[in-house]
């Protein structure tokens, strides 16, 4: 997908968007991703899912995505906010 396109999210993709949630999803070699965003009262909810496709090699990907996908996080949302609610439409 084509980072100019506005459904392009740090190489995966928008799957859904609706006003009280978002579900992007990246898809590689060794895993799948999903991001679960929900509005929930007065506070933005993030769930992540990870599936690795090689069971094996879980523990270590993670250990090196997990610091990265936590400082990612609060950068997006930075990133979003600064956009505002309307950025490329």
């Amino acid at each position: 997908m084509p980072v100019s396109r506005p459904e392009h999210f740090f190489g995966g993709g928008l799957v859904s968007w609706q006003p009280t949630g978002l579900h992007l999803e990246a898809r590689g070699e060794r895993l799948v991703g999903h991001m679960l965003w929900r509005a929930q009262d007065e506070r933005l909810v993030m769930t992540t899912f990870v599936h690795f496709k090689k069971a094996l090699q879980s523990p270590l990907v993670w250990a090196i995505a997990a610091p990265v996908h936590r400082r990612g996080v609060p950068n997006l949302l930075r990133l979003a906010a600064k956009r505002g609610p309307h950025h490329g439409n």
